[in-house]
C-alpha cells in the first residue's frame, strides 16, 4: 500500500538523517526540488541547502532528537506528530542560548512524489518551551 510506504519513508528519514544528523544520506530522501513550506513562504531548496538547514539544527540542539508520535497519510501525504528534545545550545532565532533542554510537539507535513520526499512543512510549539526555559519573556501591559 502506497500510504504505508510513504510513512516508512518519513520514519526513515527522521530515524536515518535527522536524528542521526547523517547528512550524507539526505540525497536517498529528498527530490532535487524539494521544497519547504513556513506559512505562506514556500522555497524550493533542494537536498544541498537542506543539508545546511538540518547541520543548522545541531549547532544548536547537538543532542536534537524527534521521537514519531504518531502518523497520518492519505495519497501523496504524511502528516507525523512528533515531540522534539534537545538541549537548548547555541542561538536559535536570535535567541541566545539557555543551555536548557527543551520539548515540544510539532506536526510535521510531508508529500511524497516518486518515492521521494518533495515537500515539507508543518507546526511546532516551541513557544512554551522557550519560555519556560527562561529565553523569552512575557511582558505585563498597563490596560
Amino acid at each position: 500500500m502506497k500510504t504505508d510506504k510513504n510513512k516508512q519513508l518519513m520514519r526513515d528519514y527522521i530515524e536515518n538523517v535527522i536524528n542521526t544528523c547523517d547528512v550524507s544520506k539526505i540525497h536517498e530522501y529528498l527530490s532535487e526540488d524539494y521544497t519547504e513550506v513556513h506559512g505562506k513562504l514556500r522555497e524550493t531548496i533542494g537536498p544541498e541547502i537542506a543539508k545546511k538547514r538540518v547541520l543548522g539544527i545541531y549547532n544548536t540542539f547537538p543532542d536534537f532528537h524527534i521521537r514519531i508520535d504518531q502518523q497520518i497519510a492519505e495519497g501523496d501525504w504524511v502528516v507525523t506528530c512528533s515531540t522534539v528534545t534537545g538541549t537548548h545550545s547555541g542561538i536559535w532565532m536570535n535567541i541566545k542560548p539557555t543551555g536548557r533542554n527543551m520539548e515540544y510537539n510539532g506536526v510535521i507535513v510531508d508529500k511524497i512524489v516518486n518515492g521521494k520526499i518533495a515537500e515539507h512543512g508543518g507546526a511546532v510549539n516551541n513557544f512554551d518551551a522557550f519560555l519556560e526555559a527562561g529565553a523569552i519573556q512575557l511582558i505585563e501591559v498597563d490596560r
